[in-house]
C-alpha cells in the first residue's frame, strides 16, 4: 500500500544504480503517467536471463479500493533499451 495514495494506482518511476551506494540514475516513467501503471502499484521488475535474450516483466498490485480479496495483479512484458528507458506494450513514450 502506498503511503501517499493508499490502495489507488499511481504513476511510477524507475531508478537504478550499480550498487545501493549509487550513483543513482533514472526517474524514467514505467508507463505514461496518465495510465497510472495500468491501474496498479509497482511491486517488482522480474528479470529472466535466458541463453539468447533477457526478458523483463513488470509486476504490479492491482488493489481493489479497500485492499481486499478482489485485489489482483498486473503483469506486463517490458522492454529496456540501451539508455535504460522502459516501455510496456501499451506504452509508446520513450
Amino acid at each position: 500500500m502506498s503511503g501517499k495514495t493508499g490502495y489507488r494506482a499511481n504513476a511510477n518511476k524507475v531508478f537504478w544504480a550499480p550498487s545501493l551506494a549509487g550513483p543513482w540514475k533514472g526517474g524514467s516513467d514505467i508507463a505514461p503517467a496518465d495510465k497510472k501503471t495500468y491501474g496498479s502499484q509497482n511491486t517488482f521488475e522480474l528479470v529472466i536471463k535466458g541463453t539468447e535474450t533477457t526478458t523483463y516483466i513488470y509486476m504490479g498490485d492491482a488493489w481493489d479500493s479497500k485492499g481486499g480479496a478482489s485485489s489482483n495483479y498486473t503483469w506486463l512484458p517490458m522492454a529496456v533499451d540501451a539508455r535504460c528507458v522502459l516501455s510496456t506494450p501499451r506504452s509508446t513514450k520513450r
